[in-house]
């Protein structure tokens, strides 16, 4: 039984990979996996009161709202930057203050509003990890993840400030380059997540509830979470090239599309063997707003390298429909 199994996932299947440096994307297909959750575009950040908390609208007054697990806020105004230390569910035409939110650029003060010029992404995956434990996300202290955010940006080159936890000196220089990294992964029909592994390992999957909410939402974690973690694997001497080569096609072409389906068949048994190489290490239910749906931070454990992250589920049917894993 796989990772996606033991947390009640079925009938999932796996799309085209794409293939760019270091970074294979594998999009997650399906019929979505619920009609009842408020459409993403009713969800709206709404700003913040004071340092370490974040508001959410949920326009929709008939479903609950997921907001993505460690979502976080850049902008251009003169205000502090944020970042979710977990998840947020909000309930039907609600207002919902998250009060365990991260500050992630120390030295700058003042409020984010609701209409100022934000740029959403997800956090890096090395920080993800460090947001997995209760007593982390409890922590109302605002300033909790800057040590990390020092320790993501030093030795990067082309970061001017590698003493200060701002993610953001991460985030401006490099916006073309993570922009350019995720433009081969688009969405396809019927796509609610995908399998994201770095050199043909498997470090993230996700899976949203709906083809609308991975289409709202896959820029902001493949660029914040995964790219920006490979970029700076890349710049700092961290990542070897991939060694993985495609299969030499006979001219005969017949034999061609064996030599093709071989391999094809490879990939998904080396995909299906990681997956169920991640152990589910236990879940402890989360800090939300929502009545109908239950979310749960998990960890996970495949050999000496742990992980975990977010599931959320439907209680009246009893199953899950959204996951943020980091590996």
């Amino acid at each position: 039984m796989n990772i996606l199994e033991n947390l009640g996932f079925t009938d999932l299947e796996f799309g085209k990979r794409t293939k760019v440096d270091q970074m294979t994307v594998i999009p997650i297909i399906g019929d979505d996996l619920t009609d009842e959750v408020a459409r993403p575009e009713y969800l709206a950040f709404e700003g913040n009161d004071s340092y370490g908390d974040m508001n959410f609208i949920n326009r929709d007054e008939n479903y609950e709202a997921i907001v993505p697990s460690n979502l976080m806020v850049i902008s251009e105004e003169s205000a502090q930057d944020h970042a979710l230390s977990g998840i947020e569910v909000v309930p039907g035409g609600q207002t919902v203050k998250n009060n365990y939110a991260c500050c992630i650029q120390e030295s700058q003060g003042g409020q984010l509003t609701r209409e100022g010029m934000h740029e959403y992404n997800v956090l890096p995956l090395s920080l993800r990890k460090h947001c997995l434990s209760k007593s982390f996300r409890s922590n109302t202290g605002y300033d909790k993840l800057w040590p990390e955010i020092k320790n993501f940006l030093s030795g990067v080159p082309g970061v001017t400030d590698q003493n200060q936890g701002h993610l953001e000196n991460f985030f401006r220089p490099f916006a073309k380059k993570l922009s350019d990294m995720i433009s081969e992964f688009e969405p396809i029909d019927n796509q609610l997540g995908a399998i994201i592994m770095f050199n043909d390992e498997i470090v993230g999957v996700e899976v949203m509830p709906t083809e609308a909410h991975w289409s709202r939402h896959w820029e902001w974690v493949i660029r914040g979470c995964y790219a920006a973690e490979l970029l700076k694997l890349q710049k700092t001497d961290k990542i070897a090239e991939s060694s993985v080569s495609m299969p030499e096609l006979p001219d005969d072409p017949n034999k061609a599309i064996e030599v093709w389906a071989a391999h094809l068949k490879s990939v998904e048994d080396a995909v299906e063997t990681d997956l169920t190489d991640i152990k589910l290490a236990g879940k402890t239910e989360s800090d939300t707003h929502g009545q109908r749906f239950r979310a749960e931070m998990f960890k996970t454990k495949r050999g000496g390298t742990k992980g975990g992250g977010d599931v959320v589920y439907d209680t009246k049917k009893n199953m899950p429909i959204y996951v943020s894993m980091v590996t």
